[in-house]
């Protein structure tokens, strides 16, 4: 789903969480989080429809569903209701892996420092 350019900022190796590791009290909890880009630099190229996104670890680019999804990433949306969306979307595909793959794709966000689980406003 998504091609990294690493540089030097992966030296030192932190210790990455899974949001299902997180101690949650249940799903819901991770359903309910509005997470949000932790950089906005990043642009959407209309001919291939992906996001190409600069992180702490490089330029990233997403394929077209992860760039849908990195779209709505902007503190407003739950991960519940970008689930929602996407299965709309493809309504023929198994409802279960649609929510495990997006799941995945914001457990990798999060590991990867490009967004921030749970943004809240002051």
């Amino acid at each position: 789903m998504i091609a990294n350019k690493k540089n030097n900022y992966n030296k030192h190796k932190a210790k990455k969480m899974s949001i299902t590791n997180l101690k949650l009290k249940s799903q819901s909890d991770i359903l309910n989080k509005k997470p949000r880009r932790h950089s906005e630099i990043w642009k959407f190229d209309n001919i291939s429809k992906k996001v190409h996104a600069i992180g702490p670890e490089g330029v990233v680019q997403f394929n077209a569903i992860g760039s849908a999804i990195w779209i709505k990433l902007d503190g407003r949306h739950t991960i519940a209701s970008i689930i929602e969306e996407l299965l709309s979307a493809y309504p023929d595909q198994d409802q279960n892996q649609i929510q495990n793959d997006i799941i995945s794709f914001i457990s990798y966000l999060v590991n990867h420092y490009l967004i921030i689980l749970d943004w809240q406003p002051l």
